[in-house]
């Protein structure tokens, strides 16, 4: 720090200390593959007719989450359309599993209906197990793109996943957070805010494919906070 009176001009001089490494996370992506995933992600005001399927691009988003993260973070994935499946249990991501990891989201088709609770519910499984022996943050993001209309819980979804989450002790070194990325008009938005809101998190809009970028952005930011 320097200061010179007379032209009362200040110089300040900082020396940047090295930035502390990010927390190592674990990100479960919980996709829809519902027959609608099939439709087109129109762009507006575009000339050109889009022929990239809503589950492509959602596909992608969850490739991008992939690349992002490193060998201290973990990975994993549940479908759902008429049932859940757990794709991929989690798993480091090195530059090895990174390929098959991508390779197996590229495997992936839509059809069925949609049975948003079933992925939720195999999601916390995952989770579950996977964090008996592993206390990292957990970030599970949803993406879809309507309403759920298959093995809907009596009192709804929300209410099934704050019980799920505040009862289970064995998830108490676990942080569960349920991000919900929408994207479509026929959302039920209500619904996956009050989601994200019983999982602690939030839930991001998204009115069209070309805005899935900043949506992921922002769900990335929180998994690492």
């Amino acid at each position: 720090f320097k200061c010179n009176n007379d032209r009362k001009q200040f110089a300040v001089e900082v020396s940047p200390t090295s930035l502390p490494q990010r927390t190592p996370v674990c990100i479960i992506g919980n996709l829809d593959i519902s027959s609608s995933m099939n439709s087109i992600a129109e762009v507006p005001e575009s000339q050109e007719k889009s022929n990239i399927m809503m589950y492509q691009v959602a596909v992608h988003a969850l490739k991008t989450v992939v690349a992002y993260m490193g060998p201290e973070d973990t990975f994993g994935l549940v479908t759902f359309g008429q049932s859940a499946t757990k794709v991929i249990e989690p798993t480091r991501v090195t530059s090895q599993t990174r390929a098959s990891i991508n390779a197996k989201l590229d495997s992936i088709t839509a059809c069925g209906r949609t049975n948003l609770w079933g992925g939720l519910r195999s999601s916390h499984e995952m989770i579950r197990k996977w964090g008996q022996s592993n206390v990292v943050p957990t970030t599970v993001i949803t993406l879809t793109d309507g309403q759920p209309n298959e093995q809907r819980p009596g009192r709804g979804e929300a209410n099934a996943l704050g019980n799920l989450v505040n009862s289970d002790q064995r998830c108490a070194n676990v942080l569960f957070h349920m991000i919900g990325l929408g994207y479509g008009q026929s959302i039920d938005s209500p619904l996956l805010k009050e989601l994200s809101e019983a999982g602690t998190s939030c839930f991001t809009y998204v009115s069209d494919g070309t805005l899935i970028g900043t949506a992921i952005t922002s769900a990335l930011a929180n998994a690492s906070c």
